[in-house]
């Protein structure tokens, strides 16, 4: 195995009781936790006789609607999340913490292909038909995450599939985020300063701070813009999805702007960051094993455009002192992204998801942290193990103290479980079983292919990541 010498080491925010970037309310409790989740691509198509129904009533009736269906078993392996999952996975989060800090949920509330199975299945073509269609499952799925924890802060970000347009498709200041806005604000009490609600309605970014500390503040970027796959023109869901007034460079640096200028009140008023956002930053693993010619000369691919990517990495590095954490979701997969510089080391942590489309079982993670200093104590995985079928039942999968030698869980913490993992095969075995929740349906790391992977953890940038699998 190869030794490596390191460093040691929707959107709309939807809240139901919250104060802005302005607040000043601190509690005394100290140790508190919160559900990171994502990836949940709810399908409301998994019984296509009861979508005619789901499609006239409201979302209220929804639940009745699902339990008259015949097809009541959990999703299998390479589907999306149904209700039965659904309905499990939130019993089981309420089963494990009854009351978190937050529910922190890093994009992608529907089902891929959404509009194509809404048309098959309703043979409805009306773009207004499908959008009222859309907002009312991303309302149900809201809905029974805020009914399940009436008193958490529920922050989502916007996944690639939450749009009126289509995959990758979100439309600056177009009509998803406003109706999204609109919709929600009065539902559940929208309670951001204006100017940070108006970045929601328009861009789909924000800033909040924790109400428990006004030292610690959280910052949903939306990653779609910076995606390689994004592309702002016309698409067949909606003729009205293209903005002439904006490139993809303008919208990224704006953001990148409003980012920094969030950094820099951070720095000076001394508080902590954590970053939530749907699509890493760093190298794409999966497609550049698969996309690569071993008779050309290897290609790192990645999640972001590579200027965009740059900038945040140049960010992490000026602002590593401040930003705790990275949060991210989409790969479907338990992993985690180091950035190396000369002078900082960065995390980037990115949590598996509900859905088990791509093989990997369903999972989420409850992590444990200090409301003081906001930094992370500790964190649960749990699972549900589809191979059990009807039998399966969420249980815990791991406890990352336990599960690895590491007790710190800052940038410098992932640093040595890196070490760890390349050098050890206990902790390596550890992490290749985790990344797919345990699943042998999901892609399997082995020691055959861990260079890559290996190389995808430690190389953010892909001329490191090219030298790296070469050597």
């Amino acid at each position: 195995m190869k030794r490596f010498n390191l460093i040691p080491m929707f959107i709309s925010v939807i809240i139901i009781t919250m104060l802005g970037c302005n607040s000043t309310e601190t509690k005394t409790r100290t140790s508190a936790n919160f559900i990171n989740l994502t990836d949940i691509h709810f399908t409301p198509f998994f019984d296509a006789d009861i979508v005619g129904s789901l499609n006239t009533y409201p979302t209220e009736k929804w639940d009745s609607i699902f339990k008259s269906s015949k097809k009541n078993h959990l999703s299998e392996y390479n589907h999306e999340t149904n209700y039965d999952l659904l309905d499990k996975t939130l019993n089981a989060m309420k089963a494990e913490t009854d009351n978190p800090d937050f529910i922190i949920l890093t994009g992608d509330y529907i089902c891929h292909d959404f509009g194509k199975i809404y048309r098959e299945q309703t043979s409805i073509m009306s773009y207004e038909d499908l959008h009222a269609f859309i907002m009312k499952t991303i309302t149900y799925v809201t809905h029974k995450i805020r009914d399940k924890f009436p008193e958490s802060i529920i922050i989502p970000t916007f996944g690639n599939n939450d749009s009126y347009c289509g995959d990758y498709h979100l439309k600056n200041e177009g009509k998803f985020l406003n109706d999204f806005s609109e919709l929600y604000e009065p539902i559940l009490g929208l309670a951001l300063p204006e100017e940070e609600a108006e970045n929601l309605r328009k861009h789909g970014y924000f800033c909040i701070k924790n109400p428990d500390n006004n030292k610690h503040k959280i910052i949903g970027l939306n990653s779609i813009y910076m995606s390689v796959k994004y592309f702002n023109d016309s698409h067949p869901w909606n003729c009205n999805c293209t903005d002439h007034n904006v490139n993809q460079d303008s919208l990224v640096d704006m953001q990148f702007a409003w980012f920094t200028e969030h950094l820099e009140q951070s720095k000076k008023n001394g508080e902590k960051v954590w970053v939530i956002t749907h699509i890493p930053p760093g190298v794409n693993v999966y497609k550049t094993i698969h996309e690569n010619n071993p008779k050309k000369p290897l290609e790192a691919y990645l999640y972001w455009k590579d200027e965009y990517n740059d900038q945040y990495m140049n960010i992490l590095d000026k602002y590593s002192d401040i930003i705790f954490t990275t949060m991210a979701g989409h790969t479907h997969m338990d992993d985690f992204k180091i950035h190396h510089t000369a002078t900082s080391t960065s995390a980037i942590h990115i949590s598996p998801s509900i859905s088990p489309v791509f093989g990997n079982n369903p999972a989420f993670q409850i992590v444990e942290y200090n409301r003081n200093n906001a930094n992370f104590t500790d964190y649960t995985t749990y699972y549900i193990d589809l191979e059990k079928a009807d039998k399966a039942k969420w249980k815990e999968e791991y406890r990352f103290t336990e599960s690895y030698p590491v007790k710190d869980m800052s940038a410098y913490g992932y640093d040595s479980l890196f070490v760890y993992i390349c050098n050890n095969d206990k902790y390596f075995n550890n992490y290749a079983k985790h990344y797919g929740a345990s699943s042998t349906h999901a892609t399997q790391i082995s020691h055959g292919n861990w260079a890559w992977y290996n190389c995808g953890i430690s190389s953010t940038l892909p001329n490191q990541y090219e030298s790296c699998v070469k050597h």
